[in-house]
């Protein structure tokens, strides 16, 4: 996938369900843990842009050592 849209999955290309793009205040994937696995996935340029779709997100559970994983904040 070579173009980010913000209402889409950067790993996927499904919808992402994403607050913020649908200008709301808040988004689904600040309350949740996304897996170690989705993140490695992320293309490059997408962390901190893009939202995960949830099934994406929720593809392994998440390293419970590594408190940051919302892709949607900068390392």
């Amino acid at each position: 996938m070579s173009e980010l849209r913000p209402d889409r999955c950067p790993i996927c290309g499904g919808p992402n369900d994403c607050g913020m793009a649908a200008g709301k205040s808040d988004c689904w994937c600040a309350s949740v843990k996304i897996s170690a696995e989705a993140l490695e996935k992320l293309p490059e340029g997408a962390r901190g842009k893009v939202c995960v779709c949830r099934s994406c997100g929720e593809g392994t559970a998440a390293d419970d050592r590594n408190e940051d994983t919302n892709p949607m904040r900068e390392p």
